[in-house]
């Protein structure tokens, strides 16, 4: 049984002491309806002692959607990114879209897709300081985009997210060796641990929701002073967050606000591309924002031109 299993107790990277047990995993760090097997649990603990995880900060988490599956680790994206940082060879990353337009294949740094464009798939390259040659890696968006939640809504900027997974686990094996961003995990966005529109109404779903942390509340509070600044409405993503996940803004997790900024940065640079304005209600489309905790609004810049490899 599970509780034969020991508990883990280690440092992360960030030198913060854990201990993880496997009521833990099961009780708060599992998401999906599977029930996760004594096997399943221990490669996970292990996993996050072996790469210093803290899956109590979100750097990871453990799903499984059905007892005819096996489970998957899922790395965070910050958890990612946070690992290559501290790693001395690691020297930068540049990503982006491939997209067709007028009849010719292209490329272009970040996630912007402007009308006219037909997206297709994303690249990424990892550049070590040990190494001549950089890692280049490109992903078709057709083995990935789900149709549903945020690859419906922002399809580039998830296909993005598995294009620069990808090209770390090939630069940093050791480093990422067995891990997976949620972008590279079918319908991994739709089992978040809470009861969706799309399941049945006796669909098992565990809860792992935490309250925001305090930092992530203030990010969140200078993103939608952000919104606001360029003239943009509030209400559509109060509107987005209801749909997601089935409760209103004020009771998003960090996990699910780091979702809530991507759409909100899709929105701006689309509005950016456009050319579009929209008046606020002063009632209906204000959020309640900390005026003390909100920085000033950072500028929206328009990404990097084409480029050809």
């Amino acid at each position: 049984m599970s509780n034969e299993l020991a508990p883990v107790e280690y440092k992360t990277e960030s030198g913060n002491a854990i201990t993880l047990s496997p009521d833990d995993v099961k009780t708060y760090l599992t998401k999906g309806n599977g029930h996760v097997t004594d096997s399943e649990l221990l490669i996970y603990m292990q996993q996050c002692k072996n790469y210093k995880l803290d899956p109590f900060a979100h750097d990871v988490h453990l799903v499984k959607y059905s007892d005819d599956q096996p489970a998957t680790v899922i790395i965070g994206k910050d958890a990612f990114q946070k690992r290559a940082d501290n790693n001395p060879q690691y020297d930068g990353m540049e990503s982006g879209v491939v997209y067709v337009s007028n009849g010719e294949l292209k490329r272009r740094k970040g996630a912007l897709v402007v009308p006219g464009d037909a997206l297709v798939g994303a690249w990424a390259i990892v550049y070590r300081k040990d190494r001549e040659h950089p890692t280049h890696v490109e992903v078709s968006l057709s083995e990935y985009d789900t149709g549903k939640s945020n690859w419906k809504r922002m399809p580039a900027t998830m296909i993005v997210k598995v294009a620069k997974a990808q090209a770390l686990r090939e630069a940093f094996p050791n480093l990422f060796s067995g891990l997976y961003d949620e972008s590279e995990i079918a319908d991994a966005s739709d089992n978040r641990g809470r009861q969706r529109r799309d399941q049945p109404a006796n669909a098992e779903v565990l809860d792992i929701s935490a309250p925001p942390t305090p930092g992530k509340q203030q990010e969140f509070g200078s993103k939608l002073r952000e919104l606001k600044d360029m003239g943009l409405s509030v209400a559509s993503v109060k509107s987005w967050c209801k749909e997601e996940y089935g409760h209103d803004i004020e009771e998003l997790n960090d996990s699910e606000i780091d979702d809530a900024m991507e759409y909100i940065d899709q929105i701006m640079k689309e509005a950016v591309v456009e050319g579009q304005t929209v008046d606020i209600d002063a009632g209906e489309g204000s959020a309640t924002v900390d005026e003390g905790n909100v920085g000033g609004a950072a500028s929206c810049e328009l990404l990097d031109e084409d480029i050809e490899f």
